[in-house]
């Protein structure tokens, strides 16, 4: 399915909802060999994208064109111990196919607003488990062809890999491990970490946010007192400073403010990407 759309805001395809116009936007999934066409054929200025958290809009928009690439097309066991998943699954849905598979490693995915591409670049995580701790091995397209990277390839630190250092890759699809667990286990540490974030952080079910803003800096935006602070309808959340929520009507101007603040006062580095 190739989809393309004119007209269509940063506030309709972040989970932020902040951001001007973007000047095309292509929704496609890779069946038939789709998106691999498509990448092949684009030129000029571009960016592949996901479910669009972790990214902020401009209020000036964006002059280019948005390739969302979603694909919840079911995962697919290449042995006893490796399961291979689209880039464009969902998290969620990675959760649900690892439980399927009474597979252990993937319970933090759940609640985690993005795909497993964008959640790769990224080495997205939470509570203790990221996304190199299941990775095995994963097809990237690059400069025109598909590359496999290998675990060591891809460089994994703290909420990075070495595709941030490459020019517009894209995670066709993903082989991660597989270890065996009960099913009843596995919902556990689920409902335990869903218990553990709604005490924790803002859900995007009441606030839009982009989820962590800067890295590692919680405590520290804690105590300059930062928590609650806002600037029009943009506000550090009181529950998780880490956070910059959406009251209603944020612009991107006002959350890059706040991003400003913080890191006039405690430095770090930025999670989320700006267009």
């Amino acid at each position: 399915m190739i989809l393309e759309k004119i007209g269509l805001t940063g506030r309709d395809i972040t989970t932020m909802k902040v951001g001007g116009s973007i000047k095309k936007v292509i929704f496609v999934s890779n069946e038939e060999g789709k998106l691999l066409t498509l990448l092949n054929s684009m030129e000029g200025n571009w960016r592949l994208i996901g479910k669009g958290s972790n990214l902020l809009i401009q209020d000036a928009g964006y002059e280019g064109t948005l390739i969302v690439f979603s694909d919840e097309s079911s995962g697919y066991i290449s042995d006893r111990h490796l399961v291979q998943v689209s880039g464009g699954l969902s998290m969620e849905q990675l959760s649900q196919t690892f439980l399927w598979l009474h597979s252990t490693g993937a319970e933090f995915a759940k609640d985690i607003p993005g795909t497993v591409g964008g959640s790769v670049y990224m080495n997205a995580g939470a509570w203790g488990q990221d996304i190199s701790k299941i990775f095995h091995s994963a097809k990237i397209w690059m400069d025109g062809e598909i590359k496999t990277f290998s675990k060591e390839d891809m460089k994994f630190e703290y909420r990075k890999s070495i595709l941030h250092d490459l020019y517009n890759p894209v995670v066709f699809s993903v082989f991660f491990n597989l270890k065996e667990d009960s099913q009843d286990n596995i919902k556990s540490k689920m409902l335990d970490f869903e218990e553990k974030r709604k005490k924790t952080q803002p859900l995007l079910s009441e606030y839009p946010s982009s989820g962590t803003i800067i890295k590692r800096k919680q405590k520290e935006i804690k105590e300059k007192g930062l928590a609650g602070y806002r600037i029009g309808d943009a506000m550090i959340s009181k529950l998780n400073p880490g956070f910059i929520v959406n009251l209603g009507n944020a612009s991107s101007y006002q959350v890059i403010s706040l991003i400003n603040l913080i890191q006039s006062k405690v430095g770090g580095d930025l999670e989320v990407e700006i267009l």
